[in-house]
C-alpha cells in the first residue's frame, strides 16, 4: 500500500474531525435527555418520598387508634366480668337467704 499525502492524510483528518464532531454533537443531545429523565425521575422519587411519609404516619396514627380500642375493651371486658360476678354472688346470697328464710318457718 502506497503511503498517502500529505494533503490527502489531512483531508481525511479533516473527515474524522467532522464525524467526531458529528458524534460529539448526538452524545450531547443525548445526554440532555438523560439528564432531563434523571430530573424527572428525581422529582418523582421526591413525591414518593413525601407519599411514603404520610403513609407511615397515618399507620402509626391507625396502630396508636387501634392499640387505644384494644386496651378499652380489655379495661370494659374486665369491668363487665366484675359487674357479672357480683351479680351472680348477690342472686345466689339472695336465694340462699330466701332458702333459709323458707326453712326457718
Amino acid at each position: 500500500m502506497a503511503a498517502l499525502a500529505y494533503g490527502e492524510r489531512v483531508r481525511q483528518l479533516e473527515l474524522t474531525l467532522k464525524e467526531l464532531n458529528v458524534s460529539v454533537g448526538f452524545l450531547q443531545t443525548q445526554a440532555s435527555g438523560f439528564a432531563q429523565v434523571q430530573e424527572e425521575f428525581r422529582l418523582t422519587l421526591a413525591t414518593v418520598d413525601k407519599e411514603n411519609a404520610a403513609l407511615k404516619q397515618s399507620i402509626g396514627e391507625q396502630t396508636r387508634r387501634h392499640d387505644d380500642h384494644v386496651r378499652r375493651a380489655e379495661v370494659w371486658g374486665q369491668r363487665w366480668w366484675a359487674l357479672m360476678a357480683g351479680l351472680v354472688l348477690a342472686t345466689v346470697g339472695a336465694i340462699f337467704s330466701l332458702a333459709v328464710a323458707l326453712a326457718r318457718k
